[in-house]
């Protein structure tokens, strides 16, 4: 294999890993990576399989919270999230989330986005600074609209929400935890004032989880917040680059959006990889792994596994072979920390992408358009940037 010019813990913010991946992909079933430390999954046969061993669990044995954050708000907020916890109290609690949010209608999801896209837009067409507050702002809105908050409160927690995500990379130092831990302090002000009205979904949400886990269900719809804040504009974000880089292809309605972000989530995914660490000694892959191994599990380049895919590396949003309610990609997980938000997070973009589309297009007409990738170890978050008179 061609030694990159990056390490795969940094592959995901790269200009373009994908023939890092595909190199990946034509290796060894589970390599050791020296530089991360960690055995590589590519394929999806491997991955799946990971995903779904009962004994990779989502953090390493011993440390249920990352050592920076123990003794914080943020690290309390971190122990309580679901997608951060294994066992059967976790899948429990997982069920209820998942019908609570099953429950939300497309007509009340498109209502929401809507308006809060026209709130946000009006008709003034929108800059580059503009443009980047859309894409990371507006799902975060729109969920703390579902959630029982008010606009204006919604608002301040898409702002918040910006901050409380800074503690979630292992790099985080102590100036990102002590914004998250201010962050969280607000958010949960604005979280309660929700659970604090019995008609709110989020009351509904937490009677369910039960008077014993009021707490889970408060750090949890903050962990909703979150997840919309990067995965779901992460997703938005690659969505318009890829409708800037094949414009002939960009969707023109509702039905051609949703196939439009759920093929860019195969092809050019927000969430790059996770991790595994193994709870006791396993065989995966054919491999014999000592306990406290740590896998990183490539999502992405599952995505372009010819194994599973036809023709894996052209995009073809409206007749890719495989995309199924069976046979998906695994952007969004599989098993027990499976994403119980999909649906929600592709429709959420699919009609940001419509609305915006328009808007982007329009903008790099007079700009030159570049973007870069925010700093992630397993997001691919792009940032657009238009210079104007570059032309």
């Amino acid at each position: 294999m061609t030694k990159p010019l990056f390490t795969a813990l940094q592959a995901a913010t790269q200009p373009d890993p994908y023939p890092y991946y595909t190199e990946l992909l034509q290796g060894p079933l589970l390599p050791y990576d020296t530089a991360s430390g960690c055995y590589l999954g590519s394929r999806v046969a491997v991955i799946s399989g990971v995903l779904q061993h009962p004994v990779a669990r989502v953090r390493p044995v011993g440390q249920p919270v990352p050592a920076a954050l123990q003794g914080h708000r943020c690290g309390e907020v971190f122990a309580a999230l679901l997608r951060m916890t294994d066992g059967s109290r976790q899948q429990q609690l997982k069920v209820i989330l998942q019908r609570q949010l099953a429950a939300i209608t497309p007509a009340q999801l498109t209502d929401i986005c809507e308006a809060v896209l026209h709130e946000a837009i009006g008709s003034v067409r929108p800059d580059a600074t503009q443009i980047n507050q859309l894409i990371y702002q507006t799902p975060v809105r729109v969920m703390a609209q579902f959630l029982g908050m008010q606009p204006a409160a919604a608002r301040l927690a898409a702002t918040a929400i910006a901050d409380f995500v800074r503690c979630l990379p292992a790099q985080a130092d102590a100036a990102d935890v002590s914004a998250a831990d201010a962050a969280v302090l607000q958010l949960q002000q604005l979280i309660q004032h929700c659970l604090q009205d019995a008609t709110s979904w989020s009351a509904a949400l937490s009677d369910e989880f039960g008077t014993t886990a009021v707490q889970v269900a408060a750090a949890n719809l903050l962990g909703l917040l979150s997840q919309s804040y990067e995965a779901t504009a992460g997703l938005i974000a690659n969505s318009l680059i890829r409708c800037n880089q094949q414009p002939d292809l960009a969707p023109k309605d509702q039905r051609q959006a949703l196939l439009f972000v759920r093929e860019v989530s195969r092809f050019d995914p927000p969430v790059q990889n996770t991790r595994r660490f193994l709870a006791e000694d396993a065989v995966i892959a054919g491999q014999h792994l000592p306990a406290g191994a740590t896998i990183l599990l490539l999502l992405a380049a599952a995505g372009r596994d010819p194994q599973h895919w036809t023709a894996p590396d052209q995009f073809r949003p409206y007749d890719r072979p495989g995309h199924s309610a069976v046979a998906t990609d695994l952007s969004f997980s599989l098993g027990a920390h499976q994403c119980p938000g999909r649906q929600l997070a592709e429709q959420i973009a699919a009609l940001v992408l419509l609305v915006v589309w328009p808007h982007f297009r329009d903008l790099r007409q007079g700009a030159e358009l570049r973007w870069h990738y925010q700093p992630s170890v397993n997001g691919r978050l792009a940032w657009f940037h238009f210079d104007k008179g570059a032309h």
